[in-house]
């Protein structure tokens, strides 16, 4: 190829991307977007740079940590691309090189993308002081996207464009490009806008000080004035923050490559895009940093949402596992509350909330047809009010047992209200049985404004029990999700043959306003239980009104 990069070894690994590819397919999921910042490559592979070693550095000469810029791009490439569904776009945002952006850094920077192309994922970059656009243009010819003679585009999204800024090597962005930034975000004001730019537009507030972009104010005036432009993410400092102006969400994001301050995190930043929201999750190089799945939340229009991520799980009396493992199998989930069902008395849950750092549980005193270690409880990472337990006992149904309940409780997320309950029930029929009970007698009377009905249902959906909690106003998650059920199951995990399909169910009220924007059933390489777990992240609007005091329960 003329004039630009021969593949070489990366083809070879882009070969074994495709192969793995070809033989489990793995859906692109256009509404999701893996961000990246400062992966600074050297020309040398194995150069470990010390990030913390800087003019002014508070770090002790003998304390400096040092990191390979390589290694963790293949890091980050790699577990980008194990996603599933994977994004359909990726950004490098600015200093795709180590020093002057050399022919030599943008070779080693190729090979290390190059399995992420592979993968089918769309690369995009900005321009960092680092870099030299010129030279990347002509060694990486797809990544070149000009305007006006610089590096600026406009990714079209299904729910948010975003527009990718060149603030060159000294931070700025001149007025033809402000210019060119308001004439796109006015052509495009019918939806969300998210800017992308190497540069912090004002001075970092981080533990190494650096000066914001000249022209920064002319910028933040720009976007204060049109209120569709959401968000802007930048580099450039290392540092993984979140500020907000008004409207204007301002994301610093990490390095993938060294840190500033001693034991800060490195890493990349999943964005998943909806109506309402684009959702951040920090992942860390080093997975057991402590900020490692954080997460923050950009709302997409006026109206605020708040994303709650849930679970239920019937763990079978805890015969086959322990609370710990069961709590080290969630934690990849950041779960804000999980409903268990046929739980051990005692503090098996509370165990469990140790292992997740969730400290508050409730557990009901009526076990499942009255059987040992049957129990409902809940779980939370904030606190629990108003916790009650609600006994169901069918008289009218043929078949089944007796008594089955629902443990109820309130919890404050993210600012909003939530009441929540836990269950389980057997199977029914339309009206002869716990799920009319629970329909009729209990779900009928909530007054909280927001629901999460979670557990074993024993039925399936569209069953006529399920077609009774659905019609008295709530959802099941999989019909957002559009998944389909038919092939699948949640119970027998330990014997697949004899599976019943899907009968673990979460269900929401969508008269919330709310939304189901991620879910689905968790398959474990060995169950923990004769279920499998099932979870969904669920986006609440926050100006749904509170229709009672829930102290008052």
């Amino acid at each position: 190829m003329k004039g630009s990069v021969a593949l070489g070894g990366a083809a070879m690994m882009a070969s074994r991307a495709v192969a793995e590819a070809d033989s489990e397919p793995i859906k692109l999921d256009q509404n999701r977007v893996a961000l990246l910042a400062d992966t600074h490559i050297s020309a040398n592979p194995k150069l470990v740079y010390p990030g913390t070693k800087w003019p002014g550095s508070p770090v002790k000469e003998s304390e400096h940590e040092g990191v390979n810029m390589a290694n963790s791009l293949a890091q980050a490439a790699k577990s980008v691309i194990a996603l599933n569904p994977r994004p359909a776009h990726l950004i490098v945002n600015g200093d795709c090189a180590l020093s002057r952006g050399t022919e030599a850094e943008y070779k080693e920077f190729l090979r290390l993308v190059e399995p992420i192309r592979a993968a089918g994922i769309t690369i995009h970059v900005t321009i960092g002081n680092h870099d030299n656009r010129e030279k990347l243009w002509k060694l990486i010819p797809f990544l070149k996207k000009e305007q006006m003679g610089v590096q600026a585009d406009v990714i079209e999204l299904p729910h948010a464009n975003l527009v990718l800024l060149d603030s060159g090597k000294q931070g700025v962005l001149g007025p033809k490009q402000l210019d060119w930034l308001a004439e796109q975000l006015d052509q495009r004001a019918d939806k969300p806008a998210l800017i992308f730019c190497h540069f912090n537009p004002y001075p970092n507030r981080g533990v190494r000080p650096i000066k914001g972009m000249r022209d920064g104010a002319s910028l933040l005036k720009l976007l204060a004035e049109r209120k569709h432009a959401r968000a802007y993410f930048h580099g450039h400092t290392h540092e993984w923050q979140h500020d907000q102006q008004n409207h204007l969400h301002l994301i610093n994001q990490p390095a993938v490559s060294y840190y500033f301050g001693k034991g800060h995190a490195h890493g990349w930043v999943d964005m998943k895009l909806s109506e309402t929201s684009a959702d951040l999750e920090l992942h860390c190089i080093n997975p057991e940093h402590p900020q490692h799945g954080e997460r923050r939340q950009i709302s997409l229009n006026d109206q605020a949402a708040t994303t709650v991520r849930v679970a239920a799980y019937n763990v079978e009396f805890g015969r086959s596992t322990t609370p710990e493992r069961v709590g080290d199998m969630f934690k990849p989930h950041k779960l804000d509350i999980i409903g268990f069902n046929e739980v051990p008395d005692g503090d098996w849950t509370a165990r469990v909330g140790k292992v997740l750092g969730m400290e508050h549980s409730y557990v009901g005193k009526i076990s499942s047809a009255n059987h040992k270690d049957k129990y409902k409880s809940i779980l939370s990472r904030t606190p629990l009010k108003a916790t009650s337990e609600h006994e169901l006992t069918s008289k009218k149904a043929k078949r089944g047992w007796n008594p089955a309940s629902v443990v109820r409780a309130t919890t404050e997320i993210g600012g909003v209200s939530i009441a929540f309950y836990s269950l389980h029930i057997c199977a029914s029929g339309k009206d002869d049985g716990h799920a009319y009970q629970l329909a009729t007698d209990i779900l009928s009377k909530e007054k909280t404004e927001r629901m999460l009905v979670v557990g074993d249902f024993n039925n399936r959906i569209g069953d006529a029990a399920m077609n009774t909690i659905e019609a008295s106003g709530m959802r099941p998650s999989w019909k957002d999700l559009k998944i389909d059920l038919s092939g699948q199951f949640t119970y027998n995990a330990l014997n697949p043959e004899k599976n019943l399909g899907v009968i673990d169910h979460i269900f929401y009220n969508p008269s919330s306003g709310a939304k189901v924007t991620d879910g689905g059933i968790i398959e474990l390489e060995k169950s923990l239980s004769d279920h499998k777990p099932v979870w969904a992240e669920i986006a609440f609007p926050q100006d749904s009104e509170q229709t009672r005091d829930e102290t008052d329960d």
